[in-house]
């Protein structure tokens, strides 16, 4: 996101969000077709949930420290 000028951040946000949703759900649809299984389905969508979140939480975190200290 940083090639993108600074008037545009929150296209090129939208951008990264439409695509992620687009290829989360081709890979999941994918997923409960090949296994016929919503348990499968929702543990993996859990776990992507899950990780998404660790990797935001860190980021904050480290956003805010590095703001802290200036």
């Amino acid at each position: 996101m940083a090639a993108a000028p600074a008037n545009r951040h929150d296209r090129a946000n939208l951008t990264i969000q439409m695509l992620g949703g687009t290829v989360g759900m081709a890979l999941r649809g994918n997923l409960l077709a090949a296994t016929d299984s919503y348990t499968l389905f929702f543990a993996v969508t859990t776990g992507t949930m899950l990780l998404a979140l660790a990797v935001a939480w860190r980021l904050v975190e480290r956003t805010s420290k590095e703001e802290a200290g200036s």
